[in-house]
């Protein structure tokens, strides 16, 4: 796997088109017990993606009831976890683990393993893409986006959660990525699928395979 381009994140299977969110206080009945109902819970009060690893959705959480921001209720939920949050804009937020935190041990259900296998091998397909030309290659930018694949593996629907702060790679991304074809996901496997690219730092390179770096 590329260290630090494309992170895979379980979509927590909450999401809906979510409003600009802001310093609304927004009311919250999350009772005590696990990250990904949790998550679930706050994805449905709040109208925003949740992006978490499915390897921390077992870690114990406490309630979380009252008028909370997004944001300050995601903090209380996350205490005592070891994880931390990025929001990305007002429709997403990525929940992580911060670098050099010991990974969980637990082994996942055989579905969950086949979904992360699958989404693994479509991470390497799109870093190879984007990696054949200058504009869209991954490490100087950022970029969240969210990817629904029909059943024969086609690109059904694709949405950037946030710029790179250039339109013209944002095209270019959406461009590349929009006319890919994979093979066919696992019947079943929760969609859309989240990917984040992340820039290049500390403990975070991205090597595009090197007969993929003289296009132009």
């Amino acid at each position: 796997m590329l260290t630090g381009c494309l992170s895979l994140l379980a979509l927590s299977p909450c999401w809906q088109p979510a409003q600009a969110q802001g310093p609304e206080q927004i009311p919250f009945r999350i009772d005590a017990g696990t990250l990904g109902p949790a998550l679930h819970a706050y994805g449905r009060a709040t109208g925003i993606a949740v992006m978490l690893d499915d390897r921390y959705s077992d870690r114990p959480v406490q309630a979380v009831a009252g008028s909370y921001t997004a944001s300050a209720a995601m903090q209380r939920l996350l205490s005592g976890t070891g994880l931390l949050a990025r929001f990305i804009g007002g429709d997403a937020v990525i929940v992580y683990a911060p670098q050099g935190a010991s990974e969980p041990s637990a082994a996942r259900p055989a579905a969950q393993a086949s979904y992360g296998d699958y989404v693994a091998r479509l991470q390497t397909e799109v870093t190879q893409v984007l990696c054949r030309q200058p504009q869209t290659r991954p490490g100087r930018y950022r970029l969240a986006l969210q990817m629904r694949l029909d059943g024969m593996g086609q690109v059904a629907g694709l949405r950037l959660l946030d710029s790179t702060g250039d339109t013209a790679r944002d095209q270019a991304v959406a461009s590349a990525l929009q006319a890919l074809s994979f093979a066919a996901p696992p019947a079943a496997m929760p969609q859309p699928v989240l990917l984040l690219l992340v820039p290049d730092g500390p403990g975070a390179v991205t090597r595009c395979p090197s007969s993929l770096r003289t296009e132009h």
